[in-house]
């Protein structure tokens, strides 16, 4: 019988949580808040806020085959969003640089995961009559499942 959470949950509870760490001085950016993307997550928006949205899993065979350990590929997508003014894309800049420095600070997570990659980043920068403006970073987060 299983018990305890799986690997999966675990790892997003910690990547929830480097992102959380993102802290002025060490950062440029004070993240205000960090979210499991859900259908209401985005109501209430405290800016810099961090939207976590898992998009779904890979089984690796092969490394079950080299290693004897069986792994996952988690693709995530973070939003990195920002209260849109005139110097908006700088700051998303300054938001995605944070962000990178600390997913790369540790990726294994806490010893949770294998490795942490990041796999592109794009930016969206309003026109004037809307409110936030974001950066999307796409993530692989390759841990361990036996």
């Amino acid at each position: 019988m299983p018990s305890g959470e799986p690997v999966s949950e675990q790892v997003l509870v910690a990547l929830e949580t480097v992102l959380d760490a993102i802290l002025t001085p060490t950062y440029y950016t004070k993240v205000r808040k960090v979210v499991r993307f859900e259908e209401d997550a985005l109501r209430s928006v405290a800016t810099p806020m961090i939207a976590v949205v898992p998009e779904g899993s890979s089984y690796d065979d092969q490394s079950a085959q080299n290693v004897g350990e069986f792994s996952d590929d988690m693709d995530i997508r973070l939003l990195l969003i920002l209260n849109n003014a005139s110097d908006s894309a700088k700051k998303l800049l300054r938001f995605e640089r944070d962000a990178k420095t600390a997913l790369l600070a540790d990726v294994t997570l806490g010893g949770i995961a294998i490795k942490t990659s990041i796999l592109s980043a794009s930016h969206t920068l309003p026109d004037e009559r809307q409110s936030l403006a974001y950066t999307e970073l796409r993530i692989r987060v390759r841990y361990r499942t036996s």
